[in-house]
């Protein structure tokens, strides 16, 4: 009879023991998927706003050639806007870069200069306007650049998110075997008093 207890109590203990370590890796694997789910949502609104940049980059070109062919364009003005736009890229910060604000105000100054400078180059010139390719790239041109604030809002709070996630999560993250030294938060475009 005592045999037989013993029996019932180790298989019960047994099946106990599955379960925890069922739900144990349930757990883990639950966390890891939400990490993932929180960097792929990350990295697809940054993706997104640098796609709209690109985009706005792409018709400061076209603008620029569309301008070159207009009688009355201030040819030295445009060779030089064509060389600026060309080395807009080389000032984008990145992800951890843009922890240096400076970085994200050099990028903004050099953007927001070359369409300033467009812009007055259309204005300048009486036939430019009459073009509808060159309205209608100023209102692209435009309409990313006055974007950006919103790309940048959502990515804050993409951000947001994530670091919550990393900060509430921290003994979840460690139990299921994730180095959680190698995950640091990431900066935000808003001033952080």
């Amino acid at each position: 009879m005592n045999y037989f207890i013993i029996l019932l109590l180790s298989i019960a203990f047994a099946i106990s023991s599955c379960k925890q370590v069922q739900k144990s890796s349930v757990a883990e694997s639950s966390v890891s998927k939400e990490l993932e789910n929180q960097k792929m949502q990350l990295d697809s609104t940054w993706n997104v706003m640098f796609q709209s940049d690109d985009n706005k980059i792409e018709n400061l070109n076209r603008l620029v050639k569309e301008l070159q062919m207009i009688d009355g364009s201030n040819s030295g003005l445009l060779t030089l806007a064509e060389k600026e736009i060309q080395s807009i890229k080389g000032f984008r910060y990145d992800q951890n870069s843009m922890r240096i604000s400076r970085n994200i105000d050099i990028y903004d100054s050099v953007t927001n200069g070359v369409i300033q400078k467009l812009r007055n180059e259309t204005n300048q010139n009486p036939n430019a306007i009459k073009y509808q390719i060159v309205n209608q790239l100023i209102s692209e041109i435009q309409l990313a650049d006055d974007s950006i604030l919103f790309y940048r809002k959502e990515y804050d709070r993409t951000v947001d998110s994530y670091n919550n996630f990393l900060k509430t999560r921290n003994k979840d993250l460690k139990k299921s075997g994730i180095n959680v030294d190698s995950l640091k938060p990431y900066p935000v475009f808003r001033l952080l008093m």
